[in-house]
């Protein structure tokens, strides 16, 4: 397994729990529709129902709100209880979404979409190399002209996730676990660890998606009250140049 890989884990937790979405809020109230519903007012399809592609679209949430808006979406993952639970919320709300585990680092398909929506999947990307696979990847699904959408978390300077983290001066968030963890765990401090996120600055979310040949429409930074989390850092881009 990878190190992105271990979140089935956790959704099978909130499945014993009773809860349908990671944060545990209800399914209808997805955390992402403030950001979706603006970045939708200000994109424009040539066709009346345009393709979208969730990567790490977890029991989809934000897979059923666009699927509500019109569009013909494709969800993938790599948590198989996660897509189960999507896939009975979707038939609970009458909507036909393609659910698939796949990775997104390696996700190929004939089909090309005109929105790739990410979630906060990409700060559990960590590595340089995985990161520019994910972007790449992202390019060559989408249409020309077409959009890429995300929100992910970035770093703050008081951030505080707990002792069990630590941060290294890349950025990448690193969790202490059993040495024997199944994921591969490496010596760090002292101790056992895994790579768990990454959290670059707003600025260098910019510069790494403009390496990746996107051209950013509009970007943003939310902070979050409490201060010992991350902020968030969304941006809509598109594969078309200015020319």
């Amino acid at each position: 397994m990878k190190y992105y890989e271990g979140h089935d884990a956790a959704y099978r937790r909130l499945k014993a729990e009773g809860h349908v979405t990671w944060d545990r809020r209800d399914y209808d109230d997805c955390y992402l529709k403030p950001f979706l519903d603006r970045a939708l007012k200000g994109l424009s399809f040539s066709v009346a129902k345009p393709r979208a592609l969730e990567v790490g679209c977890g029991t989809g949430p934000a897979s059923a709100f666009l699927a509500q808006h019109g569009f013909d979406v494709t969800g993938i993952d790599l948590s198989e209880t996660a897509l189960e639970i999507a896939q009975l919320q979707a038939k609970r709300l009458g909507l036909k979404i393609t659910y698939l585990k796949q990775d997104w680092l390696t996700f190929s398909t004939d089909e090309k979409f005109d929105l790739v929506l990410d979630g906060h999947c990409l700060h559990c990307i960590v590595f340089d190399e995985d990161r520019r696979r994910a972007l790449e990847t992202t390019r060559a699904l989408l249409h020309p002209g077409g959009y890429f959408a995300m929100e992910t978390m970035s770093f703050r300077a008081t951030m505080d996730f707990g002792p069990q983290f630590r941060l290294d001066t890349d950025g990448v968030l690193w969790v202490k676990v059993a040495r024997d963890n199944s994921l591969g765990p490496v010596e760090k401090w002292g101790d056992w660890y895994l790579p768990n996120r990454r959290l670059l600055h707003a600025e260098q979310l910019v510069c790494e998606l403009k390496s990746a040949g996107f051209r950013i429409l509009e970007s943003k930074t939310v902070r979050e009250e409490d201060p010992r989390h991350s902020d968030l850092f969304q941006a809509i881009c598109t594969t078309e140049s200015r020319g």
